[in-house]
């Protein structure tokens, strides 16, 4: 399966859903971010940086499971990217600069996008969640999934393992993160369907 995770807003936490995906899915990522933390947070192997194209489909189906995480505009690579994957996950946070980037995102892209879910990520509460949901909803009828705030997003980086495996700890991780857990094997869920 082929994922794209984007929006032209930085600071969304696109990479860190694009980290979890990964180790959830023992996927591969593709960035154009030669800065990314992902690199120091997944095998060399795992990591491969893009600069003008991408692989064909054929041979990025062949790598298995991939996540593109894409910063930026839309240009040749992006196009390319969206046109390729299977499904593709908006990310944005609640914030009101965050939300009209996002709609603009949504709106290049759809044309190019087979599948689009977008992800309301870092919500601190189910009011929040409920706002950017139906800001969305008012202009497109993709679903709209929602990712907490948590600690675990950061940790992604420093543990080098998903927040199941984190969960699967016991104690207080299994504590503070089951709720984020459970709302990434719905995103997971819903990729897969």
């Amino acid at each position: 399966m082929i994922i794209t995770v984007i929006n032209f807003k930085g600071g969304q936490g696109k990479s860190s859903v694009a980290l979890n995906l990964a180790y959830e899915l023992e996927a591969g990522i593709i960035t154009n971010d030669f800065y990314s933390a992902i690199k120091q947070a997944l095998p060399k192997e795992r990591v491969l940086p893009v600069d003008k194209s991408l692989p064909s489909k054929k041979a990025l189906k062949a790598m298995g499971d991939v996540i593109i995480d894409l910063g930026g505009f839309i240009d040749d690579v992006m196009i390319e990217a969206l046109e390729k994957s299977d499904i593709v996950l908006v990310v944005t946070t609640g914030d009101f600069a965050s939300l009209q980037v996002t709609l603009q995102t949504i709106n290049n892209i759809q044309n190019y996008a087979e599948k689009i879910i977008v992800i309301a990520n870092k919500m601190r509460t189910k009011d929040e969640f409920k706002a950017v949901k139906k800001v969305i909803k008012r202009k497109f009828d993709y679903k709209v999934m929602h990712i907490k705030q948590s600690k675990a997003m950061e940790y992604l980086f420093v543990e080098k393992r998903s927040i199941s495996s984190m969960v699967a700890d016991g104690g207080l991780n299994a504590k503070n993160y089951t709720t984020i857990h459970e709302q990434f094997k719905e995103v997971i869920n819903i990729i897969k369907i």
